[in-house]
């Protein structure tokens, strides 16, 4: 199976690190056309979808998803930590030649509805920013703070330890784009100002 990829160097190599397929790397989407129809393609967020043919499985970034989804594409999580997990969340509706590609990889698919982030980035960002607003409040240090949520409630890194695996850029970043349409998202300004935004 051989599968081509658009996406960060960070993603590249949590992506290129699973079995199951030959991974290749473009650096512009149309420069699939240059190889022999691939199995599927990976796409970062911010990547243009133009004339990938129906057939082939197209999984893209949930870091933006418009209002619309765009029918062809698999929404997913491509953060460090969370594409090394056996279990993906998939934006979109649950099709045969998606499952496939995944099964190969031996990830396991849970089908949910399309949403900027999807569901277990929005909960790590929301425990990231928390403890940032604690940090703030001068209640506690990182390091205290990453082994009491690591003790007291058994997550396998702590938040400081998850914001520096994922990348404090990207936590920022989803909670920016989230924060005008919910309050909830609201970056603590330690966060932003660590993340230099």
């Amino acid at each position: 199976m051989k599968i081509l990829t658009c996406v960060s160097d960070a993603q590249w190599l949590s992506l290129s690190s699973l079995k199951g397929a030959t991974w290749l790397r473009v650096q512009q989407p149309e420069e699939w056309k240059n190889h022999a129809i691939p199995d599927a393609i990976f796409l970062g967020a911010e990547t243009p979808i133009h004339d990938i043919p129906e057939t082939v499985p197209v999984f893209m970034d949930a870091a933006h998803i418009a209002s619309t989804p765009h029918a062809q594409v698999n929404y997913i999580s491509l953060w460090p930590g969370l594409i090394e997990r056996p279990r993906w969340e998939v934006g979109g509706n649950s099709n045969e030649k998606a499952n496939h590609i995944l099964q190969s990889l031996n990830i396991s698919p849970v089908w949910i509805t399309p949403a900027t982030g999807l569901i277990a980035a929005r909960v790590v960002s929301m425990i990231i920013n928390e403890a940032y607003f604690a940090l703030e409040a001068r209640i506690s240090t990182k390091d205290e703070i990453d082994i009491a949520m690591k003790l007291g409630t058994g997550y396998p890194y702590g938040p400081f330890e998850w914001s520096r695996k994922i990348g404090i850029s990207r936590i920022a970043e989803l909670l920016l784009h989230l924060s005008p349409t919910d309050t909830r998202y609201q970056p603590c300004a330690l966060l932003l100002k660590e993340a230099n935004v």
